[in-house]
């Protein structure tokens, strides 16, 4: 499946937010603490690698956003793992994956796309 920048781009945002998903284990609610500026590591389209994600959270729930994008919105475990959804380019995403330290990995689909944020 061929994905069209914009959608890429969209992705990209909701990785950050996730990756949407990027956190430390601080506390906001019983849940890590992913408030603040994360940068993406890795991205399945590596012109994204290097992009700011701004997540912002209130209690286990948190919204990221990279700018220009329809933010993703999402939920977090106490335990780390985290799910969001966003549409990008038309197409509705869902990302699953978990925060470890300072560290979010996420995996979005439809398309696969593999994120890695740090802060």
């Amino acid at each position: 499946m061929k994905l069209s920048s914009s959608w890429l781009i969209a992705l990209l945002t909701l990785t950050a937010a996730l990756v949407p998903a990027c956190g430390s284990n601080g506390s906001g609610g019983q849940c890590p603490n992913v408030a603040g500026q994360w940068t993406i590591q890795y991205h399945c389209q590596t012109a994204l690698q290097g992009s700011p994600v701004i997540v912002t959270q209130n209690g286990c729930s948190f919204t990221a956003n990279w700018g220009g994008t329809t933010p993703f919105t999402g939920v977090l475990s106490e335990n780390g793992a985290s799910t969001m959804t966003g549409v990008t380019g038309g197409t509705t995403l869902t990302c699953t994956g978990s925060v470890a330290g300072n560290t979010w990995t996420n995996d979005c689909n439809p398309g696969g796309c593999h994120v890695v944020c740090v802060r």
